[in-house]
């Protein structure tokens, strides 16, 4: 099963879904199909964060150092791979015809940060398959791992004269 669990969740990618959200957007789609999917193998992730700015998104690609001419950029070794990407958010939500863009949301300068973790790569960094259930369990390490290697990778990027966004 590949796709968007907020677009499928809400009808929409423009909406982050929350980790308290995703045990029913998984037990949704479980009914709706007829499969535990609580029990189903990640083979890929995005972990992302819509950030408004005040200028339109491509003015800021630049600022990430080596990978200024490349909204996605692909990290692999071997077979292990995530690819960490910047893009123009509202741009991609026209393109898609999200229903809920509006036309107070044309207006803003929303810069999307994501990394898309593929299998390979998180078979190598947890040395084991991952549940669904795993993602919104009681214990929340593999959650709050994905979150800090992805808060640690755009740490990484060597940023050229710019200012650090906080992350809250």
């Amino acid at each position: 099963i590949q796709g968007s669990l907020p677009k499928y969740y809400y009808g929409s990618n423009l909406v982050s879904l929350p980790r308290t959200e995703l045990s029913n957007a998984i037990d949704k789609l479980s009914t709706d199909l007829g499969l535990p999917l609580r029990e189903a193998i990640i083979t890929r992730i995005d972990i992302g964060m819509n950030v408004e700015v005040d200028n339109p998104p491509r003015s800021y690609f630049s600022y990430f150092g080596k990978i200024y001419s490349l909204t996605c950029k692909i990290f692999s070794a071997w077979i292990v791979q995530s690819i960490l990407c910047f893009y123009d958010k509202v741009k991609e939500a026209k393109a898609h015809k999200d229903p809920l863009l509006t036309s107070e949301m044309l207006d803003k300068n929303i810069l999307r940060y994501e990394i898309r973790y593929k299998h390979s790569w998180l078979k190598h960094y947890f040395k084991r398959n991952i549940k669904a259930k795993e993602l919104f369990a009681k214990d929340p390490i593999v959650y709050l791992d994905l979150i800090a290697e992805w808060y640690l990778k755009y740490d990484d990027i060597i940023k050229i004269d710019i200012m650090k966004p906080k992350f809250e």
